[in-house]
């Protein structure tokens, strides 16, 4: 009971931090946004429900809802990997190695 209660806690957190984000602008994909960590190594753009990270072959890719359910699980087996979420509306945490961050699906 004391782990779930210290990971809601956790995530209800990481979710009051602030986010740094970089939007990129391009004809075909207008919503596209760039997540980075702060060191420049693992990055995840996000364009609705499809999800791209780069420089983290080897690594997992796990989708949390904003209560800390594990909702989904990818493997990541190269340097440039597209996934398309099949998750619903709503706020998630998608963790990757050590980065974390927060995104919206909206569609």
């Amino acid at each position: 009971m004391t782990k779930h209660i210290l990971t809601i806690i956790f995530f209800t957190a990481a979710l009051c931090l602030p986010l740094t984000a970089q939007a990129t602008e391009s004809p075909e994909a207008p919503e596209a946004t760039t997540i980075e960590d702060a060191r420049g190594e693992i990055a995840v753009t996000q364009q609705g429900k499809n999800i791209k990270v780069q420089n983290a072959c080897g690594k997992t890719l796990q989708v949390y809802n904003v209560t800390g359910a594990l909702v989904a699980t990818y493997r990541i087996d190269s340097d440039d990997k597209a996934i398309t979420l099949n998750v619903g509306r709503g706020c998630y945490i998608v963790k990757v190695g050590d980065v974390t961050r927060k995104i919206t699906i909206n569609h």
